[in-house]
């Protein structure tokens, strides 16, 4: 009986070290992981390296609201558009050190840092201001950057607010 327990142990440990393990098999992922034989889609990637920005989808909404809260009116627009129409020209880079080399108009760059936290993305000038601040998603060659804002103008019969939202697509270099 000890012979079979025992040989009925052996099978099973052979058979449980034969399984191929699933995980992330792209080196380029930050949870990449060398012994996966399989990938199982979990890949994460990470900002890190040059990005090139392709176009821009920027949404405006503007909401008019009387003294008791009541809409008035309402306009959206939907507009894509070139990176230069948020200022952005030339290429995007982040380091692992977490230095970001942004070009802006006019020939003018930026070296300032950034901090991820979750999928939120900070963007802090040279001067140490906050540049922005994105809702950033990744791949393997493409990264979106999220950004709202939004203001309260108020008037003699009520309010308006004004939204804008920017998504900033980039291509990696």
């Amino acid at each position: 009986m000890k012979k079979i327990l025992f040989i009925i142990l052996c099978i099973s440990i052979i058979f449980i070290s034969c399984s191929e393990q699933d995980g992330c098999t792209d080196p380029m992922a930050t949870n990449y992981n060398p012994d996966a034989e399989q990938d199982d889609g979990s890949c994460v990637f990470g900002i890190i390296g040059i990005w090139r920005p392709d176009s821009v989808i920027i949404h405006l909404l503007e909401q008019e609201y009387s003294l008791s809260g009541q809409l008035l009116d309402s306009e959206e627009i939907f507009l894509t558009r070139p990176s230069e129409n948020i200022g952005i020209s030339g290429n995007m880079q982040f380091t692992n050190d977490g230095i970001a080399i942004i070009g802006f108009l006019n020939n003018y760059i930026d070296t300032g840092t950034y901090i991820i936290s979750g999928n939120n993305f900070s963007h802090y000038e040279s001067d140490g201001d906050l540049g922005a601040e994105f809702i950033y998603s990744s791949s393997k060659t493409q990264l979106t950057l999220f950004r709202s804002m939004s203001e309260t103008d108020n008037d003699y019969d009520g309010y308006d607010i004004y939204t804008r939202e920017e998504t900033l697509y980039l291509t990696k270099q």
